[in-house]
């Protein structure tokens, strides 16, 4: 449940982000919604690592790198 809800805030606020980098503002809110959902992706990989299912661990790292990713980008701009 806490899970849903932390997604759920990182979804509203990388929506945020978007609307922001569109109207050309600094995308402070997008630096928040990413640090947040790659919080959420350790959280899961950690797990993963856990119960050792590292097939499904080797998937959410691919989701990591995507999000370190747009961390990297946010930090440039």
């Amino acid at each position: 449940m806490v899970i849903i809800i932390l997604e759920s805030i990182a979804s509203a606020l990388l929506l945020t982000g978007i609307v922001e980098a569109v109207l050309g503002y600094k995308i402070f809110f997008g630096e928040l919604g990413v640090f947040l959902s790659t919080s959420i992706l350790c959280i899961f990989l950690i797990g993963q690592r856990l119960v050792k299912d590292y097939e499904s661990a080797r998937g959410i790292a691919l989701y990591f790198l995507i999000c370190f990713a747009a961390f990297t980008l946010t930090a440039l701009t």
